[in-house]
């Protein structure tokens, strides 16, 4: 019985090969068309902020040009898109946006959020060993930037309103999900950094002491209330 080369297949798709033949077919062509029509409407559909931003008309150009060089290889298209904020923020007419491509991230971090494994959150943090074994849920999605205000950039597009009156600094965003719905908040750049570290596998005590060397004067009592608020953190035995 022979096998088909779905590899080969997906591959032909984003032009590297010819799938045993299959590419230099007529109906290919039309193949091709229709999955790239697609990817461009899921790119779309999953940056919203984008499209304020930007105009539906400009996102739709800047899909396009991304899915006939990235195709989905996957047809179910529900995390379509990684690398595709990256490729809207190089895109001729974005330069006068720095931050286009980080708000983009926060869409595709929401829509990874959404679609992140259950798991149960950590006890308040002021109640844990400082040995304890911590880790990032997996729903969660965090961002920071030193120079740009992402929360109000983003928060006010996925709203579909343009940014008006933003106050130009810092600013981080923590995704979660701590009731089955994605949630999204304002957090400090301590907030982040810790959430980074955790990541990394440091324990909370090499957490804190990262914190401590990278943020002045971290406020670890809103940290605290904040991770648990969120549920941004599941704890583990080694």
């Amino acid at each position: 019985m022979s096998h088909f080369d779905y590899a080969g297949f997906a591959a032909a798709l984003c032009g590297e090969g010819d799938a045993g033949g299959l590419a230099a077919q007529p109906g290919f062509a039309v193949y091709r068309n229709t999955v790239i029509s697609g990817c461009v409407d899921a790119l779309i559909a999953n940056h919203p902020s984008l499209a304020t931003l930007m105009g539906e008309a400009w996102l739709a150009n800047c899909a396009r040009a991304f899915a006939r060089d990235n195709p989905s290889r996957d047809a179910r298209l529900m995390l379509y898109g990684a690398g595709f904020a990256a490729f809207a923020g190089e895109m001729p007419g974005a330069d006068a946006w720095p931050w286009l491509g980080q708000v983009g991230a926060i869409d595709y971090g929401w829509l990874q959020s959404h679609l992140a494994a259950d798991a149960v959150p950590a006890a308040a943090l002021a109640t844990l060993a400082a040995d304890m074994p911590l880790a990032p849920h997996p729903a969660a999605r965090w961002f920071w930037s030193e120079r740009w205000p992402l929360w109000q950039l983003w928060s006010s597009a996925r709203a579909g309103q343009t940014p008006a009156h933003l106050h130009w600094q810092g600013e981080g965003i923590l995704l979660s999900r701590p009731a089955g719905e994605v949630q999204a908040c304002v957090v400090p750049q301590e907030v982040c950094v810790l959430l980074d570290a955790l990541a990394a596998g440091q324990g909370l005590q090499q957490a804190v002491a990262v914190v401590l060397a990278t943020v002045a004067a971290p406020d670890f009592t809103r940290l605290m209330q904040l991770l648990a608020g969120a549920g941004a953190l599941v704890s583990y035995q080694e």
